[in-house]
């Protein structure tokens, strides 16, 4: 019920509540399959289930930030290529935009996520540091204490482990 009682403008300026703003959100969304995968159903279903709520923040990432960081990060890896120094070089996409970004090598040989970061992984992060080498240029900085959970490109929603 608190929920209801949040209120965010909408891009005409008027207000409406959080849930009103998601049901939005879902709607502009629309045919994007990225939004429709078992990932990221998953992923969504799992900050649900624990309080939180998935907003979009990296379309809008100079509202979003907090001191250099986002709070939360639910989004779907666009793109994925290991660089020089063994990190991943990504393209992040959430429901309002995609950024670039670098994951870490010790989440892949540390974290065990070694093949489950691809393309079409959805991946809950928090707290996460941005590069802001010019005002117009955003990156995201993502390490293993950044990673909250990695749902592989082939969940399947709805399916338990085992």
């Amino acid at each position: 019920m608190l929920k209801e009682k949040v209120f965010i403008l909408d891009s005409d300026g008027a207000l409406m509540s959080t849930q009103e703003y998601m049901q939005k959100v879902v709607e502009d969304v629309g045919e994007d399959d990225d939004f429709k995968s078992g990932a990221w159903v998953s992923a969504t279903n799992y900050v649900t289930a624990t309080g939180g709520t998935v907003t979009g923040c990296l379309g809008d990432i100079d509202n979003n930030l907090k001191k250099g960081k986002l709070d939360q990060v639910v989004a779907i890896v666009k793109s994925c290529s290991p660089n020089a120094l063994d990190d991943l070089t990504v393209i992040m996409k959430d429901l309002s935009g995609t950024i670039p970004g670098s994951i870490h090598y010790k989440v892949i040989s540390e974290g065990g996520y070694e093949n489950d970061i691809t393309v079409g992984a959805a991946m809950i992060l928090a707290n996460v540091s941005v590069f802001t080498p010019k005002p117009s240029k955003h990156y995201l900085n993502i390490t293993k204490r950044n990673v909250v959970e990695v749902f592989r490109k082939d969940t399947v929603f709805g399916s338990g482990s085992g």
